[in-house]
């Protein structure tokens, strides 16, 4: 019977899917709310905005243990937001939203329709992992822009997350899931109680708890992670050049030599221990996928409580409190020690060569003994170890209610999140290394030959917190709004609001950092402590022209000090029949510099592996490119700054859509969509930069040109660096298509069917990287660093019948045009499936697999990410068939 059904929904999702609006079964009394999108209290229905709605039952159907995980399965959630997978050899266990594709900075992410601080340590979105699953009754996503109504940050859109209010009763979930392939377990436990009802008793309190252990997953845990070379199929080879065994400087021959010349870059040859299997193009080369992380082991604890009080008929005391925390630890590459890669001046980098008089050097103990460059790696220590403790706590107290004809809301509260990034094991003391170097018991290159020489390594570590970082927001709001009758043949919206934040960003990296010796780290890095205030006044009306058509207007006033934005919007809402809802808008909107931005202390960094096309392309006599690893296939330094020259982003956005119900069991909708952004706050990538000559010259800072490589034919100097900085591009242009399907019936043999489909189609994603240039189209290709695929669904079959349920859901994406354009990046669908029992009084079984069958991630050939073989910001969840059981109980 099981086997029939699954057929049965595989076959009936080919033609309807998933949505995330469903009519409830039974009729509901009206009540005035607030839905996201707008500031006036009405009976609830379709807007002139387009808003889906993700209800509790359908994130129990899903299998989703995080909000994240919700919000990655939306159509309209796009590239530029991050997932716990995207901290492949980056850092900690991190997630945001991207609406529209347009990046975790333009979608503001709402609690119960306030504010949250950013994650703390790298500053941009509101990490979705401290939004407790257990607490969330439903989440609203406004697919539109909505400046007019929220202020910055709301350019794409809105997501916020409903929590539960006066809850009463108690119960308990206990879930277990693990990977078929190993790696990336979770156990998970919540609980939610609460009492008391405030139409008899005059209150009520209730607290969630919301507990994860999720297990480290390994890149050589999956065979499409486990290499960065991939030349057996005919891809890119990311090995580095900064390699154990290393690499020393060589002549043109292959000998060693010194080479460090004002600036000029050597020849390297492999060392005489390096073995065959890691020889490519006369260099010895670095696996460093190793060491890496797919997933960092990770534990969360989430507390949400709130408390409401009748103060009388017309007044209610609400009080929130939510406290999060995340600590995770992932493994990067072994620390790379490299001459030209030391955070140091030019001039002082002489210092860190292998010299004549080390025993490690290959050169000691012969007749002619010389300083080496050194290309080597601490791979005797292991990865780098990091660890991350990551808190966020969020309060505030309001009251609302209503005075005669009158609804107010207002609040005070404050929102923080403070990070600390702590080394476990791996990173290395430049001062110590150099030490070593220098007194001969340690290359970077050579592996140690007795124990004390290990020892010695061994204690150049740095162990400890290295660095705390803080972002708050202090709030006080208010808002009112009414209905003015007989004015027209409906009664008219009115609301009128204001806001007062105070934003604060403190950065305190410890003495390491600051004085710069943290090889393989930031550099130079100063502590940061900036803070601002806004100030927003905002209004609303919505007019009924007649019973069936409405018109919204809104405008909203945000002063930040150093610039102020005004942002209006109108939206059309005409329902000719019963059946049928047309619906348009018509906005401007804005993006504030975040305080990231504009005060960023400089972090040195790295990238993908490129080649230096002015330099790697040019083989003059004598000069051998394929063994000289400063030019090709090399890790150059990217300089990141704050730009405090930095403007808002300006943009404007309109859509037109429908929503056609013939039945109550069938809904249909579809909406075009437009957003143009303009002055994007972004990075270049240096492919962009090297593809451009006008940003080649501005951008990437060279060493001087040495006599000896101008002898040679080369016009320039070595590449030091390029400026990774946030620079006001020139702008995005993104259109397309939603469309939402829902529909219900009955069969005999399968109980109530729900079907549904929710999708999004790229029209248009034009870039333009240049403020004086043109838009590029980068739909359906990877441009700048990105995959910009076409389209994005989710088709969904349900079943319900007795105390059985089951739920089919398919997530797919569309491919894309590689980095290398000659491979075409296959698109990606995923099968999942999930059988609930609730046969027993107060008790539910629910047993699934998530990508059922097992679906590996679609081969790329891009060389931006540290991951190689596939791309993180594709694939959310990168696990393979992952099977979880968990059990419900409810105990009053």
């Amino acid at each position: 019977m099981r086997m029939k059904q699954l057929a049965y929904a595989i076959s009936l999702m080919g033609i309807a899917g998933m949505t995330h609006v469903y009519a409830d079964d039974q009729p509901q009394k009206a009540e005035k709310i607030e839905i996201t999108g707008s500031s006036i209290k009405r009976i609830a229905k379709e807007g002139a905005l387009p808003v889906t709605t993700v209800t509790k039952e359908e994130i129990a159907r899903s299998g989703a243990t995080t909000a994240a995980e919700v919000i990655s399965n939306i159509s309209a959630n796009g590239i530029g937001g991050l997932s716990d997978a995207q901290a492949v050899g980056t850092g900690a266990s991190y997630a945001s939203a991207s609406l529209r594709g347009l990046g975790e900075n333009s979608t503001l992410v709402l609690v119960n329709g306030r504010r949250m601080t950013s994650y703390a340590i790298r500053g941009g979105g509101v990490d979705l992992n401290s939004i407790p699953l257990a607490a969330i009754e439903r989440i609203e996503v406004l697919k539109d822009g909505a400046s007019a109504i929220y202020g910055s940050d709301a350019v794409a859109g809105v997501i916020n997350f409903v929590l539960k209010k006066n809850f009463q009763g108690g119960e308990a979930t206990a879930t277990y899931g693990k990977a078929t392939q190993g790696g990336g377990g979770l156990g998970r436990f919540n609980a939610v109680a609460g009492f008391g009802e405030p139409s008899r008793d005059g209150y009520n309190v209730f607290v969630t708890y919301d507990y994860a252990k999720i297990d480290r997953m390994k890149a050589t845990d999956r065979d499409f992670s486990k290499t960065a070379d991939l030349r057996h199929i005919g891809f890119i080879d990311k090995r580095s050049f900064a390699s154990f065994p290393g690499n020393y400087s060589s002549d043109e021959d292959g000998n060693f030599a010194t080479d460090r010349s004002n600036g000029g870059a050597a020849n390297y040859a492999p060392s005489p221990n390096c073995p065959e299997g890691q020889l490519r193009g006369g260099l010895c080369r670095y696996d460093y996928v190793q060491d890496i992380d797919t997933i960092p082991k990770s534990e969360k604890h989430n507390l949400f409580a709130r408390f409401t009080m009748n103060l009388n008929e017309q007044t209610q005391l609400f009080a929130e409190a939510m406290y999060s925390q995340d600590e995770s630890d992932n493994f990067t590459a072994a620390t790379p020690v490299r001459t030209d890669q030391i955070p140091r001046p030019f001039a002082e980098q002489t210092a860190y060569m292998v010299p004549a008089t080390n025993p490690y050097n290959p050169t000691f103990g012969t007749a002619n003994p010389i300083d080496l460059m050194i290309a080597g790696r601490t791979v005797e220590l292991g990865g780098r170890h990091n660890g991350y403790k990551n808190t966020a706590n969020r309060f505030l107290v309001g009251v609302k209610g209503n005075l005669g004809q009158w609804d107010y809301d207002t609040s005070i509260g404050r929102s923080e999140g403070k990070g600390i990034e702590k080394l476990i094991s791996g990173w290395v003391s430049e001062p110590k290394i150099r030490e070593g170097m220098a007194n001969g018991w340690f290359s970077p290159a050579e592996r140690t030959r007795n124990a004390a020489d290990h020892d010695r390594l061994v204690a150049a570590q740095l162990v400890g917190d290295s660095r705390v970082s803080k972002r708050s927001v202090t709030w006080a709001d208010f808002k009112v709004s009414t209905a003015f009758e007989g004015l027209l043949a409906e009664p008219i919206g009115f609301a009128i609001g204001g806001e007062f934040r105070k934003e604060k960003m403190d950065d305190v990296p410890n003495d390491w950092y600051q004085t710069g010796i943290i090889i393989g780290g930031s550099g130079t890095i100063l502590p940061v402590h900036a803070s601002r205030d806004v100030k927003s006044l905002f209004t609303e009306l919505n007019v009924p022209f007649t019973k069936t058509i409405e018109m919204q207007l809104a405008a909203r006033y945000d002063n930040y000090g150093d610039f102020n934005n005004t942002a209006p919007k109108i939206g059309l809402r005409w329902q000719p029949v019963n059946s049928l809802l047309l619906r348009g808008s018509y906005g401007k909107g804005f993006r504030a510099p975040n305080l990231d931005d504009l005060n960023q202390q400089r972090e040195i960094g790295t990238q993908g592996n490129f080649d230096d096309p002015l330099r790697c392309i040019v083989t003059p006599t004598g000069y051998d490119n394929t063994a000289n690893g400063f030019d090709c296939a090399n890790q150059f330094s990217a300089w990141a700054t704050g730009n405090k020259n930095l403007k808002p982003e300006e943009s404007t956005q309109s859509s037109l859509g429908f929503v056609f119900e013939p039945s109550r069991n069938l809904s249909i909708g579809a909406t075009w969509w437009q957003v143009e952004v303009k002055h994007a706050i972004n990075q270049y990538g240096f492919d962009a930069l090297i593809a451009d000559p006008d940003l080649t010259a501005k951008y990437i800072v060279r060493n001087p040109l040495s006599a000896a490589d101008a002898a040679n034919g080369l016009t320039v100097g070595a590449i030091d660096h390029y400026d990774f900085s946030s620079q006001n591009l020139g702008g995005t242009k993104t259109a397309g298509v939603d469309l939402d399907l829902a529909y219900r019936f009955r069969m005999a043999a399968v109980g109530n069917v729900k079907l549904g489909f929710n999708g999004t189609y790229y029209t248009k994603q034009d870039v333009k990287l240049n403020p004086a240039g043109k838009y590029e189209d980068a739909n359906g290709s990877y441009f700048n660093t990105l995959p910009y695929g076409r389209w994005k669904a989710s088709t969904s079959a349900s079943f319900d019948h007795g105390a059985w349920s089951e739920t089919f859901i398919v997530n797919s994406a569309a491919g894309y045009t590689d980095a290398d354009p000659a491979h075409t990046v296959s698109s990606y669908t995923t099968l999942d499936m999930q059988l609930t029992y609730a046969g027993l009084k107060n008790a539910k079984f629910t047993f699934g697999l998530k990508n059922a069958f097992n679906r590996k991630p679609p081969l790329t050939n891009q060389g931006d990410l540290f991951a190689v073989g596939w791309d993180t910001r594709t694939v959310g969840d990168a696990r393979g068939r992952f099977a979880y059981g968990s059990l419900n109980y409810k105990f009053w």
